[in-house]
């Protein structure tokens, strides 16, 4: 609702008791006449102010002998906070052996499956034993590390555009040496394993603010190339966390709490997600996908949400063409914490 401001404490306009009563009484007729905001009409308005990301367990990435998960799993109790509100997990992909590595966020297992680099308010690295954690990042807000398919590089984003380091995406050795940036305002980077290129995506934003897409980019390391391949926009508006089958072909992404498929030239899109899904890693293999399923409440709906009850905050596994979906994590049903 808009406020009509006095200019230098002096009122717009003045006027006697009996005609504010009048002007009162007008107004509320008007107001009277006027169809109310009805509480699902409020609900569906919600539903472009952005993704509400309830979960408990997130961001899988799987290691290339196909044995080991990593995942995020955000602390639900008092206890579970002592070792971070964020923590990276390991789980058998069979569902067994899961167990608590340490505090940190956004994990992803190097090519060897020896080494982890993950965010925890720096970019760190620390071997699947627990052993010789390292720092490699020492300013900016950095987010989203990927390991280069040879394992001598690491992608990640920066995402405040503000002080010395440009906002973007950024490249630095496994050593925390050699750091600079690739791209300006780039997001969520990825690497084909074939061609060695780092795909990311770049947001398209009008002058007043108003998303309407994203263009999908490739760069050629080796050469210092750029390539434009293609826009996302119309149903794929709001799109997140590209990630590549291990022959290159294919890209799974996150668009509109959905998952989606599309060839790595960015044709032949296709939504392999029904019931709401993000944040996906292929099997070594290429036949199987590990995701966050997520429904994608509505504000409205949020209130009432309970985790749980049909899976939702927590890791199921699906073949790469969306079928045959179990559930690999299990939470009790209930009200959880927001990311």
């Amino acid at each position: 609702m808009k406020k009509f401001m006095k200019a230098n404490n002096q009122p717009f306009f003045s006027v006697s008791l009996p005609t504010l009563m009048v002007l009162a009484g007008v107004f509320l007729i008007v107001s009277c006449n006027k169809n109310p905001v009805t509480n699902d009409e409020k609900c569906k308005e919600t539903e472009a102010e952005g993704l509400i990301v309830p979960f408990v367990d997130a961001f899988p990435s799987w290691d290339p002998d196909g044995s080991t998960i990593a995942y995020v799993h955000s602390a639900q109790s008092a206890e579970e906070i002592r070792n971070g509100n964020y923590q990276i997990w390991l789980i058998e992909a069979n569902g067994e052996n899961n167990r608590f590595l340490r505090a940190g966020d956004l994990p992803d297992l190097s090519p060897d499956g020896n080494w982890l680099v993950f965010k925890n308010g720096q970019i760190f690295k620390i071997k699947t034993d627990g052993d010789s954690l390292t720092q490699l990042t020492f300013k900016g807000s950095n987010i989203f590390p990927t390991w280069s398919p040879g394992g001598q590089w690491i992608a990640y984003g920066r995402s405040i555009c503000e002080g010395e380091r440009t906002c973007g995406i950024w490249m630095i050795d496994k050593n925390g040496e050699q750091n600079h940036l690739i791209v300006e305002f780039g997001r969520f980077p990825t690497w084909n394993p074939i061609t060695n290129e780092l795909f990311y995506l770049m947001r398209v934003v009008t002058k007043n603010g108003e998303v309407l897409g994203d263009y999908l980019w490739a760069f050629d390391v080796e050469n210092k190339k750029y390539r434009r391949l293609v826009f996302l926009t119309g149903k794929n508006f709001d799109n997140r966390h590209l990630n590549f089958s291990p022959d290159g072909s294919l890209i799974t992404f996150t668009s509109n709490a959905q998952i989606w498929l599309m060839n790595s030239d960015g044709s032949n899109l296709t939504q392999i997600t029904t019931e709401g899904g993000m944040h996906s890693s292929w099997s070594p293999g290429g036949s199987q996908i590990v995701y966050l399923k997520y429904s994608n409440p509505t504000l409205c709906e949020y209130k009432e949400y309970n985790l749980g009850e049909k899976g939702d905050g927590a890791l199921w596994i699906m073949d790469s063409d969306g079928t045959n979906r179990r559930q690999l994590t299990f939470i009790p049903s209930g009200r959880y914490q927001s990311y």
